[in-house]
């Protein structure tokens, strides 16, 4: 799955400015994780943390509230920092804001640490 918020990324990277898209939808990238959600979709998801039982939680999530996801994470990356990023992917989505954005969790401050 793709979403217009994926492509809005790539094209930025071009240089190019994407056109307006009716999908609502949203991607944030940070250390160790990705999500990338549409609003309005058909509650397809798949969730790659490293932790079946979270991935299962997150993908039936997803689906009861009829959202298309994909997110990709590192084992570990904690629980609120996974919570975190789908929550501002959806933010996005909905408040139709810039596509992305490096969250400020736990996970971040501790590899700057390093």
């Amino acid at each position: 799955m793709r979403s217009p918020a994926d492509d809005d990324l790539l094209l930025e990277a071009l240089g190019l400015t994407a056109p307006p898209s009716a999908a609502r939808s949203g991607t944030v990238i940070g250390p160790g994780i990705r999500a990338s959600l549409v609003v309005d979709g058909s509650g397809r998801a798949i969730s790659l943390t490293g932790d079946d039982a979270r991935d299962r939680r997150i993908e039936e999530r997803a689906r009861d509230e009829g959202i298309d996801l994909e997110l990709i994470a590192e084992a570990s990356v904690p629980d609120e920092d996974v919570e975190a990023t789908v929550a501002e992917a959806r933010a996005r989505a909905l408040a139709d804001a810039p596509t992305a954005r490096v969250p400020h969790g736990r996970a971040e401050r501790e590899r700057l640490d390093d």
